[in-house]
């Protein structure tokens, strides 16, 4: 399943967002699930990835 994510590329964003970004992330990737999103590897969007 393709799973379509977005979400900030922001360092300065809250650290909570970050995490729960990088749980989705772990969450999806245990599900055997591909992440669409922006590409970045900085702020949420890094985490996620």
């Amino acid at each position: 399943m393709r799973i379509c994510v977005y979400c900030a590329s922001s360092a300065s964003c809250d650290p909570r967002y970050h995490q729960a970004a990088r749980a989705l992330g772990t969450l999806l990737a245990t599900a055997q699930c591909t992440v669409v999103y922006g590409g970045g590897g900085v702020g949420s969007m890094g985490a996620l990835a």
